[in-house]
């Protein structure tokens, strides 16, 4: 058979009403950062299980990790940390947690102003 890790509780959810509501509070936070609202040319990138913001390693996300403001909201209810790029604040990076438990990565950004390097 398998071995009994004990007793959990397992929610399914669809994606699509979740991206909806961090896209909603992502786009909030932005016109709250600066009175505009967020173009619509900018795309919005949700992701799941994303890590704690200071536990994540990566060079160039690096200065953004270490600025990012957190604010707590609601004695527990919603914590965010979020930063934007300073010469385009429509490029954010924002993690949304709530109740203390999950934990979810939103990135806004232009797709024309993406840069990989090899």
């Amino acid at each position: 058979m398998g071995d009994f890790l004990g007793r959990a509780s397992v929610l399914e959810v669809e994606p699509g009403p979740i991206n909806r509501v961090l896209a909603k509070i992502v786009k909030g936070l932005y016109y709250s950062d600066t009175g505009k609202v967020l173009p619509p040319d900018v795309q919005i990138l949700v992701e799941y299980g994303a890590q704690q913001p200071g536990r994540l390693v990566s060079a160039p996300l690096d200065e953004a990790i270490r600025g990012a403001k957190r604010v707590d909201v609601g004695n527990g209810v919603v914590t965010y940390w979020r930063n934007t790029a300073k010469d385009d604040p429509t490029a954010s990076l924002t993690w949304l947690k709530f109740y203390e438990d999950k934990l979810f990565l939103v990135c806004t950004f232009r797709q024309d102003t993406l840069e990989f390097t090899p």
